[in-house]
């Protein structure tokens, strides 16, 4: 046994040569002219005594090698086998002639080997058993137990340990040389606990202390905003915020200034050296995942952070992603499932807005390269733009290699939490019935229904309770690139029982004064 020189080189039985270090130990052959290296030590054998079919004599090495050196070694070399993660752990050097006896007789009755008398046995010392002192008080202090001497007497016959009580408070163990795990009063305690069973030691009551600092808004607008989407039938995911260069440019737009994003100075991998700009390429390799492990029905969200850089100021803000692929509900054998659409998307938004207490979103046509051209749009509270929705790229898609619709949204919780209204408190229903009118109007493709009930809104009507829409009609009669649109009036007068005639007063007026806007 010798260690290596600084800069010697051996091959080891997996044909690579390494270079090795004066910390490294070697197995070495003394019946040659020079020492020359037959093994690293407790890591690998070499290339030059490896074992093949002309083989005919054996010689049998069993040793005990130190953990830390082992394990430096096999570290620094990036050479992990079982050899060294046996070694690493601890084994028994009083095991050593007992494995190479073993290992001998196994040669003999598996290959009809011949076993040469003798064995060479070097060692500096006798390995003796560890002595250590356990508490039978400490014992009860940690696991909050009330064990008697003979309870734990019984664990340590059990477990083969020599020991004596000291009639006080005190045992004195003998631990044998093959726990190697095993080197202080605190492992002697574990072992207690183990034996005698983490089921059998009660458990006491939590001693809770709230914090007199209030929780931050954002925290429970997550909170409050995760409940909600959970209630809506969707499943909650965990992405990492690292994503890599490929998946920056599947959603790269130019919404997103090259200088704003953040890269990593040292990441562990190109896949995880970049920090997300958005939700979206995470959720997509969730998509991908499933999508090629058969499950193609994907309707969940994320509520995590987005990365950005404006100008020299490093920002994250809290966003919720929501991502839709394959059918809306499972197949029933009454009706067929039909596939997630934009739609499906959108009302999910507003039911998740309605029930955050705010009203009237408006949705606007958008433009961002990294959803379908004509299945988009960005959402409005007033004048403020607080996320987008639609229907992914299908170039995107194609890239992935997912032949299937997928539909994603994201908004800023911070945004939205500046635009969130206190709940309203629940108003007495009007005692009065109301007037219910249809109105159809025949509008261009390139028109959005949005601004018709925008319009709408701004004319005012002390008897207009709320408009929706009805119906969209197409067809090749109405000639191309028109569409016939039905909307739902619902008019009201919370002090007395309306008049017919008042309402369609009140309804001619407003439908003349959309047409003049419209026609504007």
């Amino acid at each position: 046994m010798r260690t290596a020189k600084d800069g010697e080189r051996f091959t080891t039985l997996d044909n690579r040569e390494r270079e090795l270090t004066n910390e490294d130990l070697l197995i070495c052959d003394n019946g040659a002219k020079e020492s020359r290296p037959i093994a690293i030590a407790g890591v690998m054998g070499g290339l030059n005594t490896e074992v093949g079919d002309s083989t005919k004599n054996v010689l049998i090495e069993s040793a005990y090698f130190l953990q830390s050196s082992i394990r430096r070694t096999s570290k620094r070399l990036g050479l992990q086998t079982d050899a060294s993660r046996r070694f690493e752990r601890g084994s028994d050097p009083n095991a050593v002639i007992h494995a190479l006896d073993r290992a001998a007789m196994l040669m003999q009755s598996l290959a009809q080997g011949k076993v040469c008398e003798g064995v060479i046995d070097c060692k500096e010392h006798e390995f003796l058993p560890l002595a250590l002192k356990c508490r039978l008080t400490r014992v009860n202090q940690l696991l909050g137990t009330h064990l008697s001497v003979s309870e734990v007497e019984n664990v340590f016959n059990r477990l083969g340990f020599s020991h004596r009580w000291d009639g006080n408070d005190a045992f004195h163990l003998k631990i044998p040389t093959y726990r190697a795990d095993i080197h202080e009063e605190i492992d002697l305690i574990e072992e207690v606990a183990r034996i005698y069973g983490y089921d059998n030691i009660p458990k006491s009551e939590a001693k809770f202390h709230a914090s007199l600092l209030p929780n931050a808004p954002i925290f429970l607008l997550e909170n409050e905003v995760r409940s909600l989407a959970l209630a809506q039938g969707l499943q909650e995911f965990l992405t990492c915020d690292l994503i890599g260069p490929a998946m920056l440019n599947i959603v790269q737009d130019d919404s997103i200034p090259p200088d704003s994003v953040i890269k990593v100075l040292n990441p562990t991998s190109i896949e995880q050296s970049i920090l997300r700009t958005s939700l979206l390429p995470g959720l997509l390799q969730v998509v991908k995942y499933n999508f090629d492990h058969q499950n193609r029905d994907v309707l969940g969200f994320e509520i995590g952070r987005i990365h950005f850089k404006d100008k020299e100021q490093y920002k994250e803000q809290s966003v919720i992603g929501i991502i839709m692929s394959g059918r809306s509900s499972e197949s029933h054998w009454e009706r067929k499932s039909a596939e997630v659409d934009f739609y499906d998307l959108k009302g999910i938004i507003e039911n998740l807005l309605q029930m955050l207490g705010i009203k009237n979103p408006i949705f606007k046509n958008s433009q961002l390269k990294t959803l379908h051209s004509g299945r988009q749009a960005a959402i409005y509270l007033d004048t403020l733009e607080i996320g987008a929705l639609g229907e992914v790229h299908p170039a995107i898609c194609k890239r992935l290699d997912v032949p299937q619709r997928i539909l994603f949204a994201e908004i800023n919780l911070h945004d939205l939490y500046q635009m969130r209204r206190p709940k309203e408190k629940v108003q007495d229903l009007s005692i009065f019935p109301s007037s219910e009118r249809d109105w159809t109007v025949t509008l261009g493709q390139e028109m959005p229904l949005q601004e018709v009930f925008d319009k709408i809104r701004l004319i005012p009507s002390k008897l207009l309770e709320e408009v929706t829409l009805l119906y969209i009609y197409q067809s090749e009669s109405l000639g191309k690139g028109l569409r016939n649109a039905t909307f739902h009036f619902v008019y009201r007068d919370k002090q007395k029982t309306i008049a017919q005639d008042a309402v369609d007063a009140e309804h001619a007026r407003i439908i003349e004064n959309i047409n003049k806007a419209i026609k504007r």
